[in-house]
């Protein structure tokens, strides 16, 4: 896959060598397994870039967004469907706190390390590793610290860490997920 660029509050993305469903993800801001493709996904790779006016920065991903519906010929919309998933939830022995004084994410390297963030932001990180999407019915809403391992030969080192650590489990169920669906005008 390419490079593509884009920091937070920036007026500018821009990606190289990039598929059209990883410019999607960035448009959309939405992993693989929340596209649900009604339509041929182009094999092509792409050089792209979008920029918006300084002070205009929430501007910038509906710009990306009409720029790929426009070009690629898609039409895109938001739908709640039932789909297997994920639920991650607690244990009576949850233990979770946050001793970090600066927020922090890095997935990278075979570690997910999140400082100073809160559970829908690791589920945010974990459907890359488990290949579904994961729904967070912890009821927890605090700023945590998370340090986990992950490897590419299945997910038992992640799964064993949430429960040991922090005690959250992830369980297969059937769950509503907001899915965004890609269509040929």
């Amino acid at each position: 896959m390419g490079a593509a660029s884009c920091i937070s509050g920036s007026n500018h993305i821009s990606g190289d060598g990039t598929p059209v469903d990883a410019m999607i993800q960035a448009a959309w801001q939405a992993d693989h397994f929340h596209l649900d493709w009604r339509t041929k996904v182009p094999a092509q790779t792409y050089r792209y870039a979008a920029t918006v006016p300084k002070g205009r920065e929430s501007e910038l991903l509906p710009a990306l967004q009409d720029a790929i519906e426009r070009n690629f010929g898609f039409r895109m919309h938001w739908e709640d469907q039932e789909r297997d998933a994920l639920v991650l939830s607690r244990l009576p022995t949850a233990h979770l706190n946050s001793e970090s004084s600066e927020p922090l994410f890095v997935f990278m390297r075979g570690k997910i390390t999140l400082k100073k963030q809160t559970v829908a932001k690791l589920v945010e990180a974990l459907p890359n590793s488990m290949q579904k999407p994961v729904v967070d019915e912890t009821g927890l809403s605090g700023l945590y610290d998370f340090e986990l391992e992950y490897r590419d030969d299945g997910p038992a080192t992640l799964l064993d860490g949430l429960k040991k650590k922090y005690g959250l489990i992830l369980t297969p169920a059937k769950r509503t997920i907001k899915m965004l669906v890609i269509e040929s005008k």
